[in-house]
């Protein structure tokens, strides 16, 4: 019955009987009893007292040093470590992992030390602390305290949040200046104080807590007026950054309608943004500072009148790179094919001009790749005139990437490029060691 109940992880028949007979004798616990044998001579009080003295001692000791020095296994000194002194190893020093009665009492008296009087930061302890400031600002300060002409700012401490502070600072028109939740970059205790005092007193020992005072007050006299002028104008600088950032956060259109969707692709000019979207084959243009949709520009009728739905078979038509070059559009897709559009920008007097696509003068390349077209990259060219020529009409080469190389009007070709470049008449393979150039008639030159 046990078996079926339990399973087959239930004792057996000759064991239960065992037990039961030791049970009806009196015994109450289910531990193993103790059994003679050899003593553990590793893990004994002297051991483990031994152990601690020697990391205490030296926090960067290693187990194999223990071990040799006590004459111990390096299992033992693990076991003393995990089990008896509760510690691990930590950025090659060994620290206790969770805090015994001592090591917590000990905590505890050195936070006593570094308050006066053994007070802890609470909101009473912090009340006085705004007593004793308003009555400095009003000796030292006598024009600011007689127009009211200061603001307190502190960050959001339980201390400094508490009901009694806040309305201890009402009663007496204490002018706020609110902080906010999670930015320690506006604080100027904390991006300017702080590092001041830390900094220098980096890696030093100081043997009392009179010493870590003393060096604290050399350190503070040693931040002068400027000093301080100059970390109020930074102050008012990260204002500034922080509401530039979040206004760019905040500013934007939206570039399709489907939530889902996804921006693959940017190109900017002048006061135009392209954007395509992910498994479409749709370029967008907004306008850069109104986000006024201006123009849609889709390739999918180019490249299936190219292709024929016979080599197009059920593949979607996408955009998968862009690159805006001398007034060109270049657009690849996943379907290998690349498309150089030009831009008419419009009325060169407007303020800002619109880089309109001419998709009546736009150029398809029976050269391209097997897959998709992954980027565009443009390179100057050699120009071998004069300098004035080289100055007014640069020649420039474009670097196009994907898998393999085919000429679409007969198939896949014999050779398999990595790479093509691409010009404004000529087209450029190199594979394998040969190249071979054509011109704007397709003729190898």
């Amino acid at each position: 019955m046990l078996t079926v109940a339990y399973g087959e992880a239930t004792l057996d028949r000759s064991n239960v009987y065992r037990w039961y007979k030791m049970f009806s004798e009196g015994r109450e616990y289910v531990n193993d009893e103790e059994r003679a044998g050899r003593p553990s001579t590793s893990t004994t009080d002297e051991k483990i007292n031994e152990v601690e003295k020697m990391i205490l001692a030296n926090r960067r000791i290693t187990v194999r040093e223990i071990a040799e020095d006590l004459n111990i296994s390096i299992g033992s000194c693990h076991s003393i470590f995990i089990n008896d002194l509760g510690m691990r190893r930590v950025a090659a020093i060994f620290v206790p992992k969770l805090l015994n009665c001592d090591q917590k009492q000990h905590r505890m008296n050195i936070a006593n030390e570094m308050l006066d009087s053994g007070r802890t930061v609470n909101k009473e302890y912090y009340l006085q602390v705004m007593r004793n400031l308003r009555e400095a600002i009003r000796q030292k300060r006598p024009d600011l305290w007689k127009n009211k002409n200061w603001l307190l700012h502190h960050d959001n401490a339980p201390a400094h949040t508490s009901l009694l502070v806040r309305d201890f600072l009402a009663k007496n028109n204490t002018l706020m200046m609110p902080q906010p939740p999670y930015s320690p970059e506006l604080a100027p205790c904390d991006f300017f104080l702080f590092p001041k005092l830390k900094r220098p007193m980096k890696g030093r020992c100081y043997a009392t807590l009179d010493e870590i005072k003393t060096a604290s007050k050399e350190e503070l006299k040693k931040i002068f007026k400027n000093d301080f002028l100059k970390c109020f104008e930074d102050w008012k600088n990260r204002w500034h950054k922080t509401i530039d950032i979040i206004e760019l956060a905040n500013a934007g259109f939206e570039a399709h309608p489907r939530e889902e969707s996804q921006v693959r692709q940017m190109a900017t000019l002048d006061a135009g943004v392209w954007v395509t979207i992910r498994l479409d084959s749709t370029l967008r243009l907004y306008h850069a500072l109104s986000y006024q949709h201006l123009q849609d520009v889709d390739v999918d009728p180019y490249v299936s009148k190219m292709l024929g739905t016979g080599r197009l078979g059920f593949s979607l038509v996408r955009i998968t790179s862009l690159l805006i070059h001398r007034n060109r559009m270049w657009m690849g897709t996943g379907n290998g094919v690349v498309i150089s559009v030009p831009l008419m920008t419009g009325d060169s007097n407007t303020a800002a001009n619109i880089p309109y696509c001419s998709m009546a003068s736009a150029q398809l390349s029976f050269h391209g790749h097997k897959d998709a077209v992954t980027f565009f990259v443009a390179v100057p060219g050699e120009n071998t005139g004069s300098s004035a020529d080289k100055q007014k009409d640069q020649p420039w080469l474009l670097l196009s990437g994907g898998e393999g190389y085919v000429d679409f009007r007969i198939g896949d070709g014999t050779i398999g490029g990595e790479m093509r470049i691409l010009g404004r008449d000529v087209l450029l393979m190199e594979n394998r060691g040969v190249k071979r150039l054509r011109g704007a008639n397709n003729k190898d030159v």
